[in-house]
């Protein structure tokens, strides 16, 4: 299994709520989540909770994450549009990971499951940062978007980040990172006919489509958000710097650009 690990940066007071009350915040987020029935450490050891056959450790660091890992980001990050200056100033994190054989789709759900039950009681909680994607989100942001796992969808855009942004004209190129870490590709668009909201619109799609699903989407396969519109799926090495193989997006230029209308273009007001 992939290591899902969660840094939740904190201001000076690092105290972990108690057992009984990240207990009850587990089940009041998560009504279909087995409550943990034992918890082990704490102190100079990482805290362990037991929930069904899985462990989740939490390890207080009374130290800030690493400003370089930290400093991109902050500044880019579209979840949390203050978080340059917030994190300056935070002064520890939390770690926080799922163990036991699992499934990177089990170990993923449960481990953000327990970080958004950490900052929902942790008023020196500030945010997130999801480790094997670079996202950053604002506490509050992570704890809605992690909801999307009580009605059984992935929360996309807390595991794969999305870097877009302008090309040549008036088209738009970007990338994913974060599926890889699920044994799925990651998609690259160089040269996309239609603005970068869309394009993003696009790949959250299909990230949260694989992350569903699987390996379904494959090279020689036809996407498009219209019956249209023909959007081709390549293997090819990475144009971004990624490691291995990544699944390119070639468009169709006489399909025209699609319209932006998925939940996030709604949840944007754009």
């Amino acid at each position: 299994m992939a290591a899902f690990i969660a840094m939740i940066a904190c201001t000076a007071d690092m105290r972990t709520p108690a057992f009984d009350e990240l207990a009850r915040a587990l089940v009041r987020l998560f009504p279909a989540l087995p409550a943990p029935t034992a918890c082990e450490g704490g102190g100079e050891d990482p805290l362990l909770l037991t929930m069904g056959a899985a462990r989740v450790a939490i390890m207080s660091i009374d130290q800030p994450i690493p400003w370089p890992e930290l400093e991109e980001r902050s500044r880019a990050t579209r979840w949390w549009p203050e978080a340059e200056p917030a994190l300056r100033a935070h002064a520890g994190h939390l770690i926080v990971s799922a163990l036991g054989e699992l499934t990177p789709l089990a170990g993923a759900t449960l481990a953000t499951q327990v970080s958004a039950a950490l900052v929902e009681t942790m008023p020196s909680a500030l945010g997130v940062y999801w480790g094997s994607a670079g996202t950053l989100l604002r506490k509050d942001v992570f704890v809605a978007l992690a909801g999307a796992i009580k009605d059984d969808a992935p929360p996309t855009a807390i595991w794969v980040d999305f870097r877009v942004g302008p090309a040549t004209g008036r088209a738009s190129r970007g990338f994913t990172r974060g599926l890889a870490a699920f044994e799925l590709p990651e998609f690259e668009v160089l040269a996309a006919p239609e603005p970068a909201r869309v394009l993003l619109d696009r790949l959250m799609g299909l990230a949260g489509y694989a992350l569903g699903n699987g390996p379904a989407i494959r090279p020689g396969h036809t996407v498009g958000a219209t019956a249209d519109e023909k959007v081709r799926v390549i293997d090819a090495g990475s144009s971004f710097g990624q490691p291995g193989r990544v699944l390119q997006l070639v468009f169709d230029q006489g399909g025209g650009p699609a319209r932006a209308s998925s939940w996030l273009s709604r949840l944007l007001g754009r």
